[in-house]
């Protein structure tokens, strides 16, 4: 009997070690970028983490509108053969070019935060990822992940606070990406049950303050 409930458990094992990954792999995935080529049914979005992807536009979503050279954000859905198939393309900023660069600027998750997280500049954290790593018990790095995916440092400060509230099952990732969707905090909050909520014990992390500077 021992003999056949050991064979068992190695067969389950064996199992598990081959399902297992399958079943890890991420079918979905949100992409914030620049548009590199556009061709009939798909898009070509160099990643602001520096990965290219290829996604598959589907028949029924118009796309016409987008160029080269724009900034979106795109959700899609793994396909087969290692493919992403869109299942919604935003822009970034509309209008005249100067408008779109003065958008893509402004825009969470689309930041241009390379004085920090150009390849020779990583070395160097921005000055506040080790203060809000400690403050909130979060690594360092996973702050400057999401500085480095283009956020500001504020918004990353009051998603790492929201997501620690009583009740907010929401990741830190989840709210930013929010953010770069373009919903404001307010919105958010409100979804949450955060605020405009007649349950107590919830508040909103409030405005950021200005960290004071150091007298000499």
């Amino acid at each position: 009997m021992k003999k056949i409930l050991v064979a068992m458990t190695l067969v389950m094992l064996i199992t598990l070690s081959v399902v297992g990954p399958a079943f890890a792999q991420k079918n979905k995935i949100n992409i914030k970028g620049e548009v590199t080529a556009v061709d009939s049914g798909s898009l070509t979005v160099a990643s602001n983490k520096g990965e290219t992807y290829v996604i598959t536009i589907p028949g029924n979503m118009d796309v016409s509108a987008i160029q080269v050279g724009d900034s979106v954000l795109v959700k899609a859905t793994a396909g087969q053969g290692g493919t992403w198939i869109a299942e919604s393309v935003k822009q970034v900023g509309n209008g005249n070019d100067n408008a779109k660069n003065d958008d893509k600027e402004k825009a969470e998750g689309f930041k241009d935060n390379s004085a920090f997280c150009a390849d020779d500049k990583q070395n160097k954290p921005h000055p506040l990822a080790p203060k809000i790593a400690e403050r909130f018990d979060v690594s360092e790095k996973m702050v400057m992940d999401y500085f480095c995916e283009g956020y500001s440092i504020g918004a990353i400060m009051l998603a790492i606070k929201t997501s620690q509230l009583d009740g907010v099952s929401a990741t830190p990732g989840d709210l930013l990406e929010s953010r770069a969707d373009g919903n404001g905090w307010g919105l958010i909050w409100k979804d949450l049950g955060l605020i405009g909520s007649d349950k107590d014990g919830h508040s909103p992390p409030g405005l950021l303050k200005k960290t004071p500077k150091n007298k000499d």
